[in-house]
């Protein structure tokens, strides 16, 4: 009798008939739980790049505003900023950066690397930079980030080796 009663019930309902009547979730109560786990995943995920996607719109906005008061700044100091593509003789591939200070002028290519050694001594980044003249240039503190630029040209504008007609090198391409 009780085989009967066990083969009646699988026939009448299967597993989710047994599982219904030992309490236990259904095969319909678990495909729910499992679709409502992935709306939750999927709206903590689109939550999130939300905040990522908001937090690089404000570091975007900090940044161009940080570049725009450089720029201002470089104005207000009265230094020149020249564009790599208005010096003709200038090899723009030995500049490797967007920018650099120029502090130093030379017509031999020893002299310029005394002085990139002298400078890199002091804790410089020093570059070279050639004309196809022959004449070469001393750059310090080459970067792309305008933003630093302006944070170090103070320090290296105080120091003896800086002439007052210190400039910088702009390459855009």
């Amino acid at each position: 009798m009780p085989a009967v009663l066990i083969l009646a019930s699988l026939m009448l309902g299967g597993c989710d008939f047994i599982r219904a009547v030992a309490g236990r979730p259904t095969s319909e109560d678990i495909e729910a739980m499992r679709v409502a786990a992935a709306r939750k995943e999927a709206l903590a995920k689109a939550e999130r790049e939300a905040a990522e996607a908001a937090e690089a719109a404000e570091a975007a906005r900090r940044y161009t505003a940080d570049s725009l008061a450089a720029v201002e700044f470089f104005g207000q100091e009265k230094c020149p900023m020249i564009d790599a593509a208005q010096i003709k003789s200038l090899d723009v591939s030995s500049a490797g950066t967007k920018y650099a200070i120029i502090v130093g002028a030379f017509s031999q290519a020893g002299n310029a690397r005394a002085f990139a050694d002298r400078l890199s001594g002091l804790g410089y980044d020093a570059a070279v930079i050639r004309y196809t003249n022959g004449h070469e240039v001393v750059g310090v503190c080459p970067t792309d980030d305008i933003v630093r630029l302006a944070e170090v040209y103070p320090k290296v504008k105080s120091e003896k080796f800086c002439p007052p007609e210190a400039w910088i090198l702009v390459k855009n391409k």
